[in-house]
């Protein structure tokens, strides 16, 4: 058989009908309504407030999540965008020209801004030291969850309460209250 007959082997007709049938793939089972046992945050700590008299800011928060639960540092999980945006906007700085520090006379704040650019490092593991500084940390909440939409309205409203108390106790009429949750 010469190529051009091989050729005219393959050539449309247009009485010929062409049926396709897709071959059956076979899925992976999955078991209904059996999903894996979501793990309990009832054994983490809550994290307590990083604030004290007279200080210049105040971050709050929903509440903490399983991760700063479990470092016991706010804003602790490597996807939270925090200290990102906390450093991106030279707060710090701010605070401290505010409360006249200098970075040269601190040793956290030198280990802070030791880079080429002199933008801020800080990172959750400084969360409690910054108080020093002015700048501190809560929540409305202080029970860990995965998700703030874990928390009822009902006890939302209940930490309203403690929540004024520390801001009565530790702002006065001088501090900045900035809310973190979105």
């Amino acid at each position: 058989m010469s190529l051009k007959d091989r050729l005219q082997a393959y050539k449309y007709n247009e009485d010929e009908t062409i049926e396709f049938k897709p071959e059956k793939v076979a899925k992976p089972k999955t078991s209904k309504g059996k999903k894996a046992p979501k793990e309990s945050t009832a054994a983490l700590l809550d994290l307590p407030p990083s604030i004290a008299p007279g200080i210049t800011v105040v971050f709050v928060g929903f509440n903490p999540g399983v991760e700063s639960s479990k470092q016991q540092h706010h804003y602790a999980h490597f996807t939270n965008l925090f200290w990102k945006l906390f450093n991106a906007s030279d707060l710090l700085r701010k605070v401290l020209a505010r409360r006249d520090i200098y970075i040269e006379e601190h040793g956290l704040l030198k280990e802070l801004y030791d880079n080429d650019a002199k933008i801020c490092t800080a990172a959750a593991r400084h969360d409690n030291d910054l108080l020093e500084y002015g700048i501190g940390f809560t929540d409305l909440v202080l029970r860990c969850t995965k998700s703030a939409q874990e928390l009822s309205k009902a006890e939302k409203v209940a930490n309203v309460p403690r929540l004024m108390s520390e801001f009565n106790e530790d702002l006065g009429n001088r501090g900045t209250v900035s809310y973190t949750w979105v």
